[in-house]
């Protein structure tokens, strides 16, 4: 008997079985039971009964329906549009990748999160550092990438004049946040 009680299917057919008998005797003393008895020949009388259904129904009908099933799934509003399937990209010689987030009650449109840099070369997660030096580096020790804009960090596009410098992390953010954008409005993220 011991055995019969370390086993766990067993034990729960036993656990069953006694649950079932004071469940049935709690029934029975607290006078439930007729009205569980009387909801079960209910359920059994609707699922039993007879329906007459015209034959020219059930032989146009059923092709209709299956017909349309595929036309009533893409008018469902819980599709996803397209665009949503992009969720990654090379950007700035950087690998990103992004979270969609649906529209809500307080958001009309889908909305990016979580935009990621990953190295192209070991797939590490990249670390962007205003303080470190080197802005843009990957955490991977073994990994000897080295962000391919790094000497265009601090250039000058006019003498004096930083407009193109990436030389702040919210710039790269920026940047790719707007690349990301332009891409879904020009339609170039489905070529890619």
């Amino acid at each position: 008997m011991e055995k019969v009680w370390k086993d766990p299917v067993w034990s729960s057919v036993i656990a069953g079985i006694i649950l079932a008998v004071i469940l049935g005797i709690g029934q029975l003393f607290f006078g439930l039971w007729g009205y569980v008895a009387i909801g079960a020949r209910w359920f059994w009388s609707t699922i039993t009964a007879d329906v007459p259904i015209p034959l020219w129904l059930l032989i146009t009908g059923v092709p209709i329906l299956i017909l349309f099933i595929p036309a009533i799934t893409r008018l469902s509003p819980g599709k996803e549009p397209n665009f949503t399937k992009y969720t990654r990209d090379h950007i700035l010689g950087i690998d990103w990748s992004w979270k969609w987030i649906p529209p809500n009650k307080f958001r009309a449109d889908y909305k990016f999160d979580e935009l990621t840099p990953r190295c192209p070369s070991c797939k590490s997660v990249l670390n962007i550092d205003d303080y470190d030096g080197r802005l843009v580096y990957c955490i991977n020790d073994s990994c000897k990438w080295q962000w391919p804009l790094a000497s265009q960090r601090y250039a000058y596009h006019h003498v004096g004049h930083r407009s193109d410098a990436i030389d702040h992390s919210s710039k790269i953010d920026e940047r790719v946040r707007k690349e990301i954008d332009r891409k879904l409005h020009t339609g170039e993220w489905a070529n890619g």
